[in-house]
């Protein structure tokens, strides 16, 4: 993992600009919760035209996951258009909703996916990773951190265009998206497709300034590939075994105050051996007495901290104060 990723989440000590780092993401995260929708009867218009009609039913999940990146996505049939038309502006449709859509949840691009903050983090892996073939594995370890740092309602967003153009590269039912008489064709279809996806809403997904086009591209190109691989979204198992290993270790080390902590049952004999006159305390008095006398017998503690301390607790804790420690004020 590149060390520069670690401290994404605070980049700077500021506590102002770090405010502001959160804020933009926390704006983000109010995608889908306040957006207009269609109504039930144009919901339930555009279910019966995708799944039914014989123009778009080969293309219905395409059409399906445009109307997930873009809600307000809704459309109508004009008979007197052919085929070949009718199909492309349908297609062409749910792009310009797409794109409209994320030009108003990201301000046109001022507060894109990736937030503005990450850009630092974006340009070193550009730097560092992209055109570097021997990190290939590299480059995909960092999106997939980068990608799992970003809240989950931007990143459904982010995976659901994703998906999209995953299944832009899987289909030719899709009518190009630039005209369907159009004779500049250098690629198949779907790749062409593909692409003018990609340059349309290029603008909303990275921090202006720090990616050429080409390094955006292949970005987008790498959680489409992670995304074929199953891994986009999913912790990296380097990840994985590090959060494990520090449940563990949290497991066998307790972290919970003394004051608040009950301590392990034991027997009575055992409780008389440890704690030469406590047996008769409950778990949590037990654990104030300890904890005090653990303090009494901290040699880098100062006579005048521990006389507070003890002070504090003289007042908080009077009876057991005066059996245990009576006379050290």
């Amino acid at each position: 993992m590149l060390n520069f990723l670690e401290d994404i989440a605070l980049p700077i000590d500021d506590t102002k600009k770090n405010a502001s780092f959160l804020t933009s993401i926390m704006e983000k995260m109010k995608i889908g919760s306040s957006e207009e929708r269609l109504d039930i009867r144009q919901e339930d218009d555009m279910d019966l035209l995708i799944e039914t009609h014989p123009y778009i039913r080969p293309a219905s999940a395409w059409f399906q996951m445009a109307r997930l990146c873009a809600p307000m996505l809704y459309l109508e049939i004009q008979s007197e258009r052919g085929k070949a038309m009718q199909l492309f502006v349908w297609c062409k449709a749910a792009l310009t909703a797409v794109a409209q859509r994320l030009e108003k949840v990201t301000k046109n691009g001022e507060n894109p996916l990736f937030p503005n903050e990450f850009g630092p983090v974006l340009k070193k892996i550009a730097e560092q990773l992209i055109g570097n073939f021997d990190c290939e594995e590299k480059l995909n370890l960092a999106v997939l951190y980068l990608f799992l740092m970003i809240p989950s309602p931007v990143r459904e967003t982010i995976d659901h265009i994703i998906q999209w153009l995953q299944l832009t590269l899987r289909t030719d039912s899709v009518e190009d998206l630039r005209s369907p008489f159009y004779l500049g064709r250098k690629e198949p279809r779907h790749k062409e497709n593909y692409h003018v996806i990609v340059e349309e809403i290029r603008h909303f997904m990275f921090p202006k300034g720090c990616l050429t086009n080409i390094q955006q591209d292949i970005l987008i190109e790498t959680m489409v590939d992670l995304r074929n691989a199953n891994r986009l979204g999913k912790m990296p198992k380097q990840l994985e075994e590090s959060l494990k290993s520090k449940k563990c270790k949290n497991d066998e080390e307790p972290t919970t105050p003394v004051r608040y902590a009950v301590a392990p049952k034991q027997s009575l004999r055992e409780r008389e051996q440890k704690n030469d006159g406590r047996s008769d305390l409950n778990p949590t008095e037990d654990a104030l007495v300890s904890m005090i006398e653990t303090m009494l017998n901290d040699t880098k503690m100062s006579l005048s901290e521990k006389t507070k301390q003890l002070q504090n607790f003289s007042k908080s804790y009077p009876s057991l104060y005066n059996r245990f420690f009576k006379g050290m004020l």
